[in-house]
C-alpha cells in the first residue's frame, strides 16, 4: 500500500505541475465563485439544462486542454479516476473543478458528489491522508471493487489552499492476491502440522530409533570436527547407508546433500575471504600510495626558516578525495594548495590524483593564482564525462615579503591567525568549483602576512563533522575551536582541533574526509639568520 501511496502521490504532483499553478488557481476560483453565487431555483437539480448552462462559461479551450491532460495521465497510469475538487462543508459535497473521467461519465465544473448519495470523506479524513507519507484510503464498491484513494492538497502561487487533487486506483487484484496468499499460508501450516504429526507417529516406532541415533551420532561428530584442519575427503553422513523408506531416509539424504553443500560453500567462502583480503590489501596499498603523494615529512622545508608548515589528511574511507600540497615555484615563492574532490572512496581518489598532478604541473609553469586555476579548470573539464568536480584554495606566498595572493574556487573560508592571537574568518566571494564549467574567470585575493602570522585552511569535513544525532559542528563552532587553540604551535593546533572534533562526533562514523593545513610566516629576517 505504501507503493500505491507513493505512485498516486507522484501522479497527482505531476498532474498539478502539468496543468500549472496559474491555471488551477483560475479554475478553482472561477468554479467556486459561480457555485457560491448559484441561484436556489437552479441549484435544486445539478443535472438540469439550467444548471449545466450556468457553468458552461467555465468550459473553454484551457479547460479542454486540462481535461485532455488528465485523461491521458489516467489512461496511461491505468487509474480509476483523477480529479480536482473542493469541499462544500456546509452541504457536505465534493464539488468538481475538473473531472478526468471519460467524457460520457465526467462531471462538469460545479457538479458535485454528496455524502448522502455517494459517500465522501470529511476534510479531516482527506487532510489526514494528504499529509501522511503512508496512509491511503481503501474502500469497496459492488461495481468498482476495491479502490485505493489518495489526496493531494492544491495551493495557489501565494500558498493559499484551493482544494484537492484526488486519485483512485483499482487494487482489487492486490486484495485478491492477499486473500490467496492467506489461503496458501493456512494450507502450508496445515501441511506442516500433518507432516509433524506423521513424523511423531514414525518416531514412536522402535525401528526408527537406531537410524535416528546413527544420524545423531554422525551429526555430533560433524559438529565436533576440527574446523581449523581442512579435510576435504572425510564425509560424516555419506557412508551411513540408511534405508528405512520413510522420512528418516529422506532426512539422511538431505543431511548428506547438506554436508556436500556446506563443503562447497565453505570452499567458496574461503575463496571469497582470500579475495576480500586481497582487495583489502590493495585498498591499503592504495591508501599508502595516496598518503605518500602528500607532503608528510615535517618540517617540509628544513632549509627555509622563513615559514613553517604542518598539515594532516584523514579520509572517511580507505582512500579519499581531499588533498593538500606545498612546493616552491622558485627560490622566493611558495605555492600552497588544499582541495576537496566531490564524493568519497576510489572515484574521488582517482580524480584527486589527476587534480593534484595538473595543479602542481601548471603552478610550476608560472603565472598568478587566478591564471593557474583558470588553466587547471579548463584541463579538468576536458573529458570529464562523470561530472566530477573539486573545490580548491590555492595561494602563492612571497617568502621574502609575506605577500600572499590566493584564489578560492568554491572552497571553505580560510582563517587568518595574527601573532597577537586575533583570528579572522576570511569571507570573500568564491569562484566556481573546478571541473564543472569551462572558460570561467577567477579573481585573485591579496593578504600580507607579518612575522608570526598564520594562515589556516581546511576542507568541509571540519565544519560539517556530524555526530550520531545528525548535528553538524558548523562554521561558528569551528571558529571558536580555532580561537581556543590559537596559542598552540602548528602541530598541536591541528591535533587539538582534531581532538575537539572527535569529542563532538564521539562514536558516529566519520562523515567526510577531513584535511587541515596551517602555514606560519616567520619573516625574511628568520631566513637570513
Amino acid at each position: 500500500m505504501k507503493e500505491y501511496k507513493r505512485e498516486t502521490a507522484n501522479i497527482m504532483e505531476y498532474a498539478v505541475s502539468l496543468l500549472g499553478t496559474s491555471y488551477l488557481e483560475k479554475a478553482y476560483n472561477s468554479t467556486k465563485k459561480l457555485y457560491n453565487d448559484l441561484p436556489e431555483e437552479i441549484a435544486k437539480d445539478q443535472f438540469s439544462e439550467e444548471y449545466i448552462d450556468y457553468f458552461l462559461e467555465l468550459i473553454d479551450e484551457d479547460f479542454w486542454n486540462a481535461y485532455d491532460s488528465l485523461v491521458l495521465i489516467r489512461e496511461k497510469d491505468k487509474l480509476a479516476s483523477l480529479d480536482f475538487i473542493f469541499l462544500d462543508q456546509e452541504r457536505k459535497r465534493a464539488v468538481y473543478v475538473i473531472d478526468g473521467s471519460d467524457i460520457e461519465e465526467a462531471y462538469i465544473p460545479g457538479q458535485w458528489l454528496s455524502e448522502e448519495d455517494n459517500g465522501i470523506d470529511t476534510p479531516e479524513q482527506m487532510d489526514k491522508v494528504a499529509s501522511s507519507k503512508y496512509k491511503i484510503y481503501v474502500g469497496y464498491g459492488d461495481v468498482s471493487g476495491w479502490i485505493a484513494t489518495n489526496y493531494l492538497k492544491v495551493y495557489d502561487a501565494n500558498g493559499e489552499f484551493l482544494g484537492y487533487c484526488t486519485c483512485d486506483i483499482n487494487v482489487t487484484d492486490f486484495i485478491k492476491d492477499l486473500i490467496v496468499e492467506a489461503i496458501v499460508y493456512i494450507l502450508i501450516c496445515m501441511l506442516l502440522i500433518a507432516i509433524v504429526a506423521y513424523r511423531v507417529s514414525c518416531i514412536m516406532r522402535k525401528k526408527m530409533i537406531i537410524p535416528i541415533n546413527t544420524l545423531a551420532m554422525a551429526a555430533e561428530e560433524y559438529t565436533k570436527r576440527d574446523k581449523a584442519v581442512e579435510d576435504e575427503d572425510k564425509l560424516f553422513f555419506e557412508g551411513l547407508n540408511i534405508h528405512t523408506n520413510d522420512e528418516i531416509e529422506t532426512l539422511y539424504h538431505s543431511l548428506a546433500d547438506m554436508e556436500l553443500d556446506i563443503k562447497e560453500t565453505m570452499g567458496r567462502i574461503r575463496m571469497m575471504t582470500a579475495e576480500k583480503e586481497k582487495a583489502a590489501a590493495e585498498m591499503d596499498l592504495a591508501a599508502r600510495i595516496q598518503v605518500s603523494m602528500l607532503p608528510g615529512n615535517f618540517p617540509l622545508f628544513p632549509d627555509h626558516s622563513e615559514f613553517d608548515i604542518y598539515a594532516s589528511m584523514d579520509p572517511a574511507k580507505e582512500v579519499g578525495g581531499d588533498f593538500y600540497d606545498a612546493f616552491l615555484i622558485d627560490p622566493t615563492h611558495l605555492c600552497l594548495v588544499i582541495a576537496d574532490v566531490s564524493g568519497k572512496g576510489v572515484p574521488a581518489a582517482l580524480f584527486m590524483v589527476i587534480s593534484k598532478t595538473v595543479i602542481k604541473h601548471r603552478a610550476r609553469m608560472g603565472g598568478s593564482p587566478s591564471e593557474i586555476i583558470e588553466d587547471v579548470n579548463k584541463t579538468l573539464c576536458e573529458g570529464n564525462s562523470e561530472m566530477m568536480f573539486v573545490t580548491v584554495w590555492l595561494a602563492i606566498l612571497d617568502i621574502t615579503t609575506g605577500e600572499m595572493i590566493s584564489v578560492n574556487a568554491g572552497h571553505e573560508n580560510p582563517v587568518l591567525m595574527r601573532k597577537n592571537g586575533e583570528c579572522e574568518l576570511i569571507k570573500t566571494v568564491h569562484g566556481m568549483v573546478l571541473g564543472a564549467v569551462p572558460g570561467l574567470k577567477y579573481e585573485n585575493e591579496y593578504c600580507n602576512l607579518s612575522e608570526g602570522d598564520r594562515f589556516f585552511v581546511y576542507t568541509d569535513g571540519l565544519p560539517e563533522a556530524t555526530n550520531s544525532q545528525d548535528e553538524r559542528l558548523t562554521e561558528p563552532v569551528m571558529f571558536e575551536i580555532i580561537q581556543k587553540h590559537s596559542a598552540d604551535d602548528n602541530r598541536m593546533l591541528l591535533q587539538n582541533i582534531r581532538s575537539d572534533v572527535d569529542s563532538f562526533v564521539k562514536d558516529a562514523p566519520q562523515f567526510d574526509d577531513l584535511t587541515m593545513l596551517v602555514i606560519e610566516y616567520k619573516g625574511k629576517s628568520a631566513g637570513d639568520n
